[in-house]
């Protein structure tokens, strides 16, 4: 390490410069290890049957080298740091002798010595060895976390949180791992108590019992409050879940909460819930502190009772026998004093023991579910027969039945029906994700999946295409849609009608069933469930004949935010002062019975000036977070609008321009208009955020609000032409007075307002009524119904 700290001396070091993680240290070298462990002691040869016991035994098995080694510098660094306090007698001795022996004294020096060296050579290898048996034991538990949330059953999945899921990792996996301090302590007491019966029981005679007496008395007041503990811990813990899970639930839909001005209502709520975690905390930290007070008497408690003893028995209390007593007593400190931490430290890794089991016992998903094929042993990508599906098990009614399709190699297979008819279910089964009552489903080939709400990282658009794989500049340039995808197998769930000719099959759902299956002209033959939905589609275009319609009311508003933190500040003050002088023989001693102590001080204290110099990083990042601008207070009481605002629902534009971050480019560039009230307003510009049933809930919650303006924005993209009709037409009807703006792709969603705004590259190319507009040929948005006309073309 000596090269790579004179290098991190002359210059900040990066990656580059750091050895290479030794692969027992890493979570490649350790998971498999500890998974074998665990297997190998389930009946079923999984970990869905572990217990506490059966997860302490697989970590000791999986570590037990380090555990040795650890053990054996635990054991060398306490003989050593008794050797001092039982040659204290002899070496007050010795100053009393006349004349004194040279060699002698040189003897209790090097033994003085060479003690001290042995103990804080152990000691630090002990702290180094004990901080690599923490990783392993972190890294371990914190990948057996990760797969078993990844195989996780739907029905575990909803019965577990975020909150919960995030504690286990962050909380009880490091609280595991951090045990490794103090699992030598409870073994190692009684050595400790051993070795300072056999000093005092040499220098004190019979009064040695009653310092063992009293030990033993501090050990056992511990019992109760030991248990308290415990139910305090867990109190404490389930606590942190609630809060942590709610947490979670409001980061995730923070743009809704701000605009929907809920921060302070849903900052009530997480208050309560930190109150009542605040309230177990309390109580554990005020049982804490009681056991501190009991401990941190211990020494002169059993100092006292000793001395008494030898007063009651008439054993002399000569200089050399008190000071090897008080040194022995000040080695007993330090175990007794932490008794109250190893104990806790027993309790909390017990309760996180439990929760990670709990964990691990949850249900996971049927690993039968799915038959894989290999490659190239049949033709068909994807076969369903006698399929019968259901989230939840104990519901008599199946999320999907009488399923009977298959799906040769090459298909483009769109899927389409009413909200809430098992479209995304129907995916899910393929995946294997929904639990399956009875049928089969074979696969052959490897599945790609996008989700109706991806996952986009923080980065650039290359970034999240790539997702980790290595950069291919050809194949990333070409076209995926009519490449790469031409000659495989494309199932998408879709309620575009225009995008169901170019489908070689189509399966319609309602209810859980396939009620139709074939390709476009054959269904739209066979009538009923698809028919209606093109009705609805033609009937919708119908609009493109008329000028004036109802108005149209709609309150959907998203606004990006979200804020988190948490905060921890430790703080160490260390003062050392020496004075040097000339003292008698009773005095050295005395001396040297307190300075014992300085070589594990001097090693501390170097450990604690690491550590500070560390967690300033933690500083420079929470300073760093404290100077993000904020947004302006909740409440202006300057600015406040009169009670009745708004009344009219009209909304102006001045010169707005608008960008996401100030080194970002404007995506408004200028734009002024003018909104009048009681007017439909429709903007071809937007992405589709929102799920067809939470889509129909957002809305539902509009119109409980009746309010003069309301923002549409794509909140019918992922519902059918029938409900989206239906939806259309309930508004027109209920809420003819409301000023409606709607950001839409579907276009015949706009064609009955009264007002169109067509922006382009972040400015207002055209603005004026859908019939005026359609009857300039040359106008953007003639063309773009007339391209969209084209694409819903059917006969």
């Amino acid at each position: 390490m000596a090269p790579l700290l004179d290098l991190g001396k002359r210059k900040a070091l990066d990656l580059d410069d750091v050895p290479f993680l030794d692969d027992s240290d890493s979570v490649h070298g350790i998971s498999p290890k500890f998974k074998s462990k665990i297997s190998s002691m389930s009946a079923t040869g999984q970990h869905t049957d572990v217990t506490t016991v059966k997860l302490v035994k697989a970590l000791v098995l999986t570590t037990w080298k380090l555990i040795i080694i650890t053990a054996v510098y635990a054991l060398l660094r306490t003989v050593t740091s008794y050797v001092g306090p039982y040659l204290i007698q002899y070496f007050v001795d010795y100053l009393n002798e006349t004349p004194r022996s040279s060699k002698e004294g040189y003897v209790l020096v090097l033994a003085f010595v060479v003690s001290q060296l042995v103990e804080g050579l152990s000691s630090r290898h002990l702290l180094f060895r004990s901080q690599q048996l923490g990783i392993r034991v972190r890294s371990a538990l914190i990948a057996i976390i990760f797969q078993k949330g990844l195989a996780l059953s739907s029905h575990s999945k909803q019965g577990s949180s975020s909150g919960e899921l995030i504690n286990v990792v962050s909380l009880d996996a490091e609280r595991v791992g951090n045990f490794n301090w103090s699992m030598h302590e409870l073994w190692l007491l009684p050595v400790q108590i051993s070795l300072a019966m056999v000093i005092l029981y040499s220098t004190l005679g019979l009064a040695a019992f009653a310092s063992l007496a009293a030990t033993v008395l501090i050990m056992l007041a511990n019992i109760p409050l030991g248990r308290i503990q415990r139910n305090y811990q867990e109190k404490t813990m389930n606590g942190k879940d609630a809060r942590m899970s709610s947490l979670s639930e409001i980061l995730r839909n923070m743009r809704i909460l701000k605009l929907q001005g809920w921060e302070l209502a849903f900052l009530s709520k997480v208050k309560e819930l930190r109150k009542v975690e605040m309230h177990w905390i309390k109580k554990y930290v005020y049982t804490s502190s009681m056991l501190i007070s009991v401990f941190f008497g211990a020494p002169a408690f059993v100092a006292m009772i000793t001395f008494g003893t030898c007063i009651l028995l008439g054993i002399p209390l000569e200089a050399g026998k008190v000071l090897s007593a008080l040194a022995t007593f000040k080695q007993l400190q330090g175990p007794i004093y932490s008794l109250p931490d190893t104990i806790s430290s027993i309790i909390q890794t017990k309760v996180s023991l439990d929760r990670i089991c709990s964990f691990l016992l949850l249900e996971e998903s049927a690993s039968d579910a799915v038959t894989k094929l290999p490659n190239g042993s049949t033709d068909k990508s994807i076969e369903v027969r006698n399929g019968r599906f259901c989230w939840d098990k104990s519901s008599e009614v199946p999320t999907l039945q009488d399923l009977n399709f298959s799906v040769r190699q090459g298909m483009r297979v769109a899927i389409c029906g009413t909200v809430g008819s098992g479209k995304s279910s129907l995916l899910s089964c393929i995946l294997g994700e929904i639990p399956k009552i009875s049928g089969e489903v074979q696969t052959c080939g490897r599945i790609a999946f996008v989700s109706q709400s991806p996952w986009i990282q923080s980065g650039t658009i290359e970034e999240n295409v790539l997702f980790g794989t290595k950069m291919n500049r050809e194949r990333y340039k070409k076209e995926c849609l009519l490449g790469f995808l031409a000659s495989k197998t494309v199932l998408y769930v879709t309620h575009h009608v225009e995008f169901l000719p170019s489908a070689d099959l189509i399966l319609v759902l309602r209810d859980g069933k396939i009620t139709q299956l074939g390709n476009y002209q054959e269904i739209l033959r066979s009538g009923d469930e698809l028919m209606e939905f093109v009705v609805s589609h033609k009937g919708a275009l119908s609009t493109l004949n008329m000028s004036e319609r109802p108005n149209v009311n709609f309150d959907s508003t998203y606004h990006p935010g979200g804020e988190g933190n948490t905060l921890v500040i430790a703080e160490d003050k260390h003062d050392d002062n020496s004075e040097e002088e000339i003292v008698d023989n009773e005095t050295a001693g005395l001396a040297v019975t307190y300075g014992l102590s300085l070589n594990m001080l001097q090693g501390w204290a170097i450990a604690v000036l690491c550590s500070l110099e560390n967690k300033m990083i933690s500083v420079e990042r929470i300073l760093q977070y404290a100077n993000i601008p904020s947004e302006p207070p909740l409440t202006l009481s300057e600015s406040r609008p009169d009670c009745q605002w708004p009344i009219k629902g009209e909304i102006e534009l001045r010169n707005l321009h608008v960008r996401y971050a100030p080194q970002l480019p404007s995506v408004l560039k200028g734009l002024t208009c003018t909104l009048p009230g009681e007017k439909k307003t429709v903007m071809e510009d937007g992405k589709n955020w929102s799920a067809g049933q939470r889509q129909l809930v957002c809305l539902g919650r509009v119109i409980l609000k009746r309010r003069k303006v309301l923002v549409l924005d794509e909140a019918t993209s992922s519902v059918d032409p029938v409900t989206d009709n239906l939806i259309q037409n309930t508004l027109k009807v209920q809420f003819p007075e409301c000023t409606v703006i709607t950001i839409a792709h579907r276009i015949t969603s706009v064609l009955g307002c009264d007002k169109v705004l067509l922006l382009d590259n972040g400015e207002i190319a055209e603005q004026d009524t859908p019939a005026k507009l359609l009857e300039d040929k040359s106008s953007l948005f003639s063309k773009l119904v007339s391209e969209y006309t084209m694409g819903s073309d059917y006969k």
